[in-house]
């Protein structure tokens, strides 16, 4: 993984303490500033308040980055009992609310949170966020991952050198976020898919 890569998803080490060991080379000046941006995330796990949002998730799953998201959108969520999750396909995660939405996969989660807010964003601003969070999901995904034809992940694309992958390291090295407007959830889709691979594969 690319070192600017590697550093972004460093601001996941705020949110999860969990015991991780990589390296990255990226100045300390880049990291204290994604540290100070999400210096209170650590607590977003454990947050229980009642909006209506209720999450079906895991800390083994993906369902972490929606409470990360969601704490970082100021979007209370209460975590639902999985004995009871509506996930058609009994995957985790899943969140339903008081109108009767069901959402999910963890990007059109994120984009559900994202409606609750995005009316103060520009159109410009909420069209690169969606961007991202589909192409988090889509694209980067399968480069992380690796599957069998059965869907069992067996090791991550990022050992092998990706021209995606290039660009995005280009496109951090030029800036702190990857939308103009300061952070976003485009930042936690796409940092989350990249701490989990030191996560899963170390």
């Amino acid at each position: 993984m690319k070192i600017k890569s590697i550093a972004f998803s460093i601001t996941l080490l705020c949110l999860f303490k969990d015991t991780i060991s990589f390296s990255t080379t990226r100045s300390d000046a880049y990291l204290q500033r994604q540290k100070a941006t999400l210096k209170s995330g650590a607590e977003t796990s454990t947050t229980s308040l009642s909006m209506g949002l209720t999450l079906y998730g895991s800390q083994g799953s993906r369902s972490p980055l929606v409470n990360w998201g969601a704490y970082e959108m100021s979007v209370p969520i209460e975590m639902g009992d999985l004995s009871k999750n509506p996930h058609p396909f009994g995957q985790i995660p899943s969140l339903t609310d008081d109108n009767d939405v069901l959402v999910f996969e963890s990007g059109a989660i994120l984009q559900h949170i994202y409606s609750k807010v995005s009316p103060n964003d520009s159109l410009s601003r909420q069209a690169a966020i969606t961007s991202w969070i589909c192409w988090a999901n889509a694209s980067l995904d399968p480069i992380c991952f690796l599957e069998t034809p059965q869907g069992k992940v067996y090791d991550t694309g990022l050992k092998s050198p990706n021209k995606r992958i290039d660009t995005l390291d280009e496109m951090l090295s030029q800036k702190e976020f990857l939308v103009d407007g300061g952070f976003s959830l485009a930042d936690v889709a796409v940092a989350s898919y990249l701490l989990y691979v030191p996560q899963f594969f170390q």
